[in-house]
């Protein structure tokens, strides 16, 4: 009896002392973070960012920063436009090969411009009036016009560890029929977090990049041809007044004539201030 009860508190013994090796040795397996509601393990985190980023097709465009000679590459090529305007038909063909060269050299510069300042990437893109008088070997290597439909999504990533800096918020545009483009926007579209779908889109793009302009709407430019298959609405919507004749629609935006594209029709109005009103 007296060696069964040595041999039984000998075994307690040991056991105590294996059980505190193991409470006193770090394990693996602990987690590092705080609470699961703050942080997520590795495996959570690929899932978390899945969220955020799995309906995502294009990956995330890098800046690139602005100078004079990136402002230098685009005034080069405005100048070509006005020489190749101005000459004669002979003199066009010869300066063909060069405005392919200055385009080529402006496009990585004007696709940094949308993804830096969109607005101003509207701003400085070829005037419709002079895109629609270029040859097509050189508009082909322009930024693209858009105007469509389609679903803007924000995109807002978590970090996984909460002292890194917060991730960038950023968006994409599915457009009907055409594809998915990174969506660089201003103003209240800037402001706005929240998934829009059936928007009305318009702005210029480059490669996977959409500058989208604030307004709904493209003004026409005078003297621009209109785009061909749109139905033109006749009468002001916000007067409701008779602006032209159905039956005969001038081919190209007269100055008395203020005129916005949407993604399927050309509206026209009797005053040029009832654009604004049309957007809101």
């Amino acid at each position: 009896m007296r060696l069964k009860t040595t041999l039984g508190l000998t075994s307690l013994f040991a056991l105590a002392c294996l059980l505190g090796i193991y409470l006193s040795s770090p394990s693996d397996s602990t987690p590092k973070i705080a609470t699961p509601e703050t942080r997520a393990t590795p495996q959570k985190a690929a899932s978390a960012e899945v969220r955020f980023v799995k309906i995502a097709t294009l990956p995330k465009a890098e800046p690139v920063a602005a100078s004079s000679a990136s402002s230098d590459v685009l005034e080069r090529f405005d100048n070509w436009t006005k020489n190749y305007l101005q000459a004669g038909k002979t003199e066009k063909a010869d300066l063909i090969a060069k405005g392919q060269k200055l385009a080529e050299e402006r496009r990585p510069v004007f696709k940094a411009l949308i993804i830096e300042d969109p607005r101003e990437a509207i701003q400085k893109a070829v005037p419709m009036v002079v895109r629609q008088k270029l040859p097509a070997e050189v508009v082909a290597l322009l930024e693209q016009r858009m105007n469509h439909i389609g679903a803007i999504r924000v995109m807002q990533g978590v970090p996984l560890d909460l002292n890194d800096p917060p991730e960038p918020t950023y968006r994409e545009v599915e457009l009907e029929k055409v594809g998915t483009y990174r969506a660089y926007v201003y103003g209240e579209r800037a402001n706005k977090l929240t998934w829009t779908a059936g928007a009305s889109v318009n702005g210029v793009a480059m490669d996977s990049e959409f500058a989208i302009s604030d307004d709904p709407t493209r003004r026409l430019e005078v003297g621009e041809r209109l785009p061909e298959g749109k139905t033109v609405i006749a009468s002001c919507p916000v007067s409701g007044k008779s602006v032209v004749d159905p039956k005969d629609v001038p081919a190209v935006v007269p100055e008395s004539l203020p005129a916005v594209e949407t993604p399927t029709e050309i509206i026209t109005f009797c005053d040029g201030s009832h654009i604004a009103v049309q957007n809101q």
